[in-house]
C-alpha cells in the first residue's frame, strides 16, 4: 500500500452576497467560508438478491477510513483513517447498523463526493493521499482516487472476514447537513447447497478464474483472475459450505466449478462454467440437484425466506406479478421491456396461444421480452397470453392492452382533460405521478411518432419535411440555427401541423389544447411565479385570435423555503372582478429531495440567494374553484386561510402532471421524475405580434414548463413575446424537444 501524506488544510474567507430579487418574503443570505458537514455512517444488514441477512461477521467492522473530495475542484478536501467505530446501533425500520456520526468542517461549500471504506488491510490498494491546500499544489484527484482504489487476493487466497467494505455518496450542499454513508461489502457471498443429500456426496470442489482484484468505485474492471484452491470438508446437511466463500465481483464472469463426488454410491464429476457476472454484496447459492440420474450445477442469486419460482418476472413495466399492460395509443417502434430470471437449467422460449395482431412479444439478449403495441385501440380492453417456457416449465403471462372508451377525464374550466397522459397505462394522480407507467410517451412538436420515456432512441441530425418526419421512427436531433426538425419551417397550410384536429396524436374526438387552454391552468401568464413572493397583481395577459388581451389578477405564495419540505403552495385568482372570475391554486409536491442554497444549473437562470430542493421527484397538482367578481385576497393569510376552509369543496376542479422531464434536442432524457414539459396544438414564433409568422428563424410551441426550483416555479408558456423575468425559456419551446401530450376535448 503507497504512503499516506496528510496535508495541511487552510481555510480561507470568501465572502459574497446578492440583493437581486428581494421581497418582503426573503432573506439575503450570505454564502459562508466553511461548510460543516455532519457524515452519518451505517452498515448495510442485508446481502442483495431477496435481501438476505448478513451474518454478524460480515457486518463487523473493526476501523474504517473516510474521505472527501470537493466537486468544484476535483480534489481531495479532507481524510480520516483508522476510526473506531463509536456506535452499533440497528436503525429503526431497517436492518442497517449505525457506526457512527462524524461532525466535519471543511474550508469551503458546495458540492462534495464522500467515500467510505471499512475494514481496509493488506489487500487494499490507495493512491498517495494529499490534501489540496488552497496554495495551488494538487492535491488527489477524485478520477485518480476513482480508478486506483482497488482490491487484490493476497497470495490468490480469497477475502475472509472482516470483510472489506466501500461507501459512497454525493451531496449538492456541504452546509450545515446530514449526509448517509451506507457501506456495503465488496464481495459476492457464495454458498453452497446440496439439494439431494440422500443421493449426493460432496468430496471435492474447485472454482476456478476467479476474480482477483476489483475496483469498487471505478466505472469500468480489468478481469484478472486465480484459482483457489480445493475445499474438501463439506456439512452433511442441505447448507454443505455456508458463510465460507467469498468472491471479488466480476464485470464478465468465466469461473469454472469443479465439482467432485459420488451420486447413488457412484462417483462423479462435473465441470460448468458460469457464465453470469457477480455482483457485490449479493448473496448467491450454487445448488446441486439430480437429474435424469446425473449431478447438475447451478448458480442463482439466494432465494431464501421466500417461494422460489422457477421463473421470475421484473421491471418497471409490469403492471402485476406476470401481467404487462399497454396503452390504447400503439408504439410499435420502441416497446416495453420485462426482465426475467431463470431459477432451472435451460434455454428460454416464447409462445404465443392466439393470433392477436394488435401487439408483438419478443425475446431479447439473454434476459428480456420486449412488448410493442402495433394498433390503436379505441374499443373497450383487450386481453392475449404469452408463455415464457424453460424445458417442461411455463409461465404465463398476461397482456392487456386499455381501450379508449374506458378512459376517464377531468373537466377544468369547461374543457375536458383525459384523465392520463398519451402512452400512459397509469391515471395521473399523485400516488402515480412517479410511477414510468403515468408518464406516456415523449412526441417532438408537430410530429405523431411516439417516443419512450425510458432508454436509447435511434436518432437523425438531419432535417425533413413533415411527411418525412412521420414516416421516420428516429428522433431527428437536428441542432442548427432554427432549432426545428421541420426543414420547411412552417411553410404550407398551418393546418397540416398539430393547430388541426385531426393532423395530431391524440385520438378521434380528442385534440391537444391551445395555448389559451394551457393559460387556464396556469395561476399567471405574465411572469414565472415566485413561491417566495409577496402580492402578485400585475395582470394576466392572454393571447385569443391573434391579439393580447388582458385581465386583472391577484396571487400569493406560500414563503421562501426555511427548511426542508416537501410542498409549496401557490394561489391566485384569474379574472379577477368578472364573472367569469375563479380561485387557483397550484402545489407542487417534492418527494425526497435535499435542501439547499446552492442554485441549480437551469440554462439561462438569473442569480439568486435562495434556498432550493435539490433531487428527489416532483408531482405537479392544479385546483380549480369557481368565484365571483367581488372575489379578492387582501393578504396572503387569506389565500392560505380560503383553501384550508375549501379542500373539500364540491366544485373543485383538479389536474395533476406528472414530472415526467423531456428529451433534449439530442434525443436524450432530461429532467426525469422531477420536471412537467406539456405541448400546446399552438405554434408561435419570436415575433411578439404575429401567432404564426413564416420569417421567423426559430419557431416554437406554447407548453406548460414547470421547473421548480426552490423559491422559483417557471411554469408558463414560452415564445410568445411577454416579459419573462426570471428566466428565458423559450430554447424549451423549440420544436425538437421531446414532451408529453395531454389530450383534451370540449365539455360534454
Amino acid at each position: 500500500m503507497k504512503t499516506r501524506i496528510i496535508g495541511l488544510v487552510l481555510a480561507f474567507a470568501l465572502a459574497a452576497c446578492s440583493t437581486d430579487l428581494k421581497d418582503e418574503n426573503t432573506t439575503v443570505q450570505n454564502q459562508q467560508s466553511e461548510a460543516n458537514i455532519t457524515i452519518d455512517l451505517r452498515v448495510s444488514g442485508t446481502m442483495v438478491s431477496a435481501r438476505s441477512d448478513a451474518s454478524a461477521n460480515e457486518l463487523a467492522v473493526n476501523n474504517y477510513d473516510l474521505y472527501i473530495f470537493d466537486v468544484s475542484t476535483g480534489l481531495l478536501q479532507h481524510f480520516e483513517q483508522g476510526i473506531t467505530p463509536a456506535l452499533n446501533e440497528t436503525l429503526t425500520g431497517s436492518k442497517d447498523l449505525r457506526i457512527g456520526k462524524h461532525e466535519i468542517t471543511l474550508p469551503t461549500t458546495g458540492a462534495k463526493e464522500i467515500f467510505a471504506i471499512a475494514n481496509p488491510s493488506s489487500a487494499l490498494y490507495l493512491p498517495t493521499l494529499t490534501i489540496d491546500d488552497g496554495t495551488g499544489e494538487a492535491g488527489t484527484s477524485i478520477d485518480d482516487f476513482r480508478q486506483l482504489v482497488s482490491i487484490s487476493l493476497v497470495e490468490g487466497a480469497m477475502p475472509a472476514t472482516p470483510l472489506l467494505m466501500t461507501g459512497a455518496t454525493s451531496i449538492s450542499t456541504s452546509n450545515d447537513i446530514t449526509a448517509p454513508v451506507t457501506l456495503h461489502r465488496t464481495v459476492a457471498k457464495l454458498d453452497v447447497c446440496n439439494m439431494a443429500t440422500s443421493a449426493i456426496t460432496l468430496t471435492s470442489l474447485t472454482l476456478k478464474k476467479v476474480a482477483s482484484t476489483y475496483a469498487p468505485f471505478a466505472e469500468e474492471q480489468q478481469l484478472k483472475t486465480v484459482d483457489y484452491a480445493a475445499i474438501t470438508e463439506f456439512a452433511s446437511g442441505e447448507n454443505a459450505i455456508d458463510d465460507k466463500i467469498y468472491l471479488l465481483p466480476t464485470p464478465t464472469n468465466t469461473m469454472i466449478v469443479d465439482l467432485k463426488g459420488t451420486v447413488n454410491g457412484k462417483d462423479f464429476a462435473e465441470e460448468i462454467i458460469v457464465g453470469s457476472q457477480f455482483y457485490a454484496d449479493y448473496d448467491y447459492k450454487l445448488l446441486t440437484t439430480v437429474r435424469g440420474g446425473k449431478v447438475a450445477i447451478s448458480v442463482a442469486p439466494d432465494f431464501s425466506g421466500i417461494e422460489v419460482k422457477p421463473i421470475e418476472l421484473s421491471g418497471d413495466w409490469l403492471s402485476g406479478t406476470a401481467e404487462v399492460t399497454l396503452p390504447f395509443t400503439a408504439e410499435p417502434y420502441y416497446g416495453f421491456t420485462v426482465d426475467y430470471i431463470l431459477n432451472i437449467d435451460g434455454t428460454a422460449t416464447l409462445k404465443r396461444s392466439g393470433s392477436e395482431d394488435w401487439f408483438s412479444a419478443e425475446l431479447e439478449g439473454e434476459n428480456k421480452i420486449r412488448f410493442r403495441t402495433l394498433k390503436d385501440n379505441t374499443g373497450a380492453d383487450r386481453t392475449a397470453t404469452v408463455a415464457l417456457a424453460v424445458g417442461g416449465t411455463e409461465l404465463t403471462i398476461n397482456i392487456k392492452q386499455q381501450g379508449l372508451q374506458n378512459v376517464k377525464t377531468h373537466t377544468f374550466r369547461g374543457l375536458e382533460w383525459m384523465d392520463r397522459n398519451i402512452g400512459a397505462t397509469l391515471v395521473a394522480n399523485a400516488g402515480n405521478a412517479n410511477n414510468k407507467r403515468s408518464w406516456g410517451y415523449y412526441y417532438q412538436w408537430g410530429r405523431n411518432i411516439p417516443f419512450p420515456v425510458d432508454g436509447d432512441v435511434e436518432t437523425v441530425s438531419t432535417q425533413m419535411t413533415p411527411t418525412e418526419a412521420n414516416a421516420s421512427t428516429k428522433f431527428i436531433a437536428y441542432s442548427g440555427g432554427t432549432e426545428d426538425w421541420n426543414s420547411m419551417g412552417i411553410q404550407g397550410n398551418p393546418e397540416t401541423y398539430w393547430e388541426s384536429v385531426s393532423a395530431n396524436p391524440c385520438p378521434e374526438g380528442w385534440r391537444l389544447p391551445t395555448y389559451e387552454e394551457l393559460t387556464w391552468v396556469m395561476l399567471h401568464r405574465n411572469n414565472a411565479l415566485i413561491f417566495a413572493s409577496g402580492q402578485q397583481k400585475t395582470n394576466d395577459q392572454h393571447f385569443i385570435d391573434g391579439a393580447y388581451q388582458t385581465s386583472a389578477y391577484v396571487g400569493y405564495a406560500s414563503g421562501a423555503i426555511k427548511e426542508p419540505t416537501e410542498k409549496m403552495q401557490n394561489f391566485g385568482i384569474k379574472f379577477k372582478g368578472t364573472d367569469q372570475a375563479y380561485h387557483i391554486r397550484t402545489t407542487w409536491t417534492n418527494i425526497g429531495g435535499v435542501l439547499t442554497n446552492e442554485m441549480p444549473a437551469y440554462p439561462n437562470h438569473v442569480s439568486d440567494t435562495q434556498n432550493y430542493m435539490s433531487g428527489g421527484q416532483n408531482v405537479l397538482r392544479i385546483d380549480r374553484i369557481p368565484a365571483n367578481a367581488a372575489a379578492t385576497w387582501s393578504k396572503r393569510n387569506d389565500a392560505i386561510a380560503f383553501w384550508d376552509e375549501n379542500n373539500n369543496h364540491p366544485d373543485m376542479e383538479t389536474l395533476i402532471f406528472p414530472c415526467s422531464g423531456r428529451r433534449n434536442a439530442s434525443g436524450e432524457l432530461e429532467n426525469v421524475a422531477t420536471c412537467a414539459f406539456y405541448w400546446s396544438a399552438s405554434m408561435f414564433t419570436q415575433h411578439p405580434d404575429n401567432a404564426v409568422s413564416k420569417i421567423a428563424e426559430k419557431y416554437a410551441s406554447g407548453l406548460i414548463y414547470f421547473r421548480p426550483a426552490g423559491r422559483f416555479i417557471f411554469h408558463l408558456a414560452p415564445a410568445v413575446g411577454t416579459a419573462q423575468v426570471h428566466a428565458d425559456t423559450e430554447f424549451l419551446g423549440y420544436r425538437n424537444q421531446g414532451m408529453p401530450i395531454r389530450c383534451v376535448r370540449a365539455a360534454k
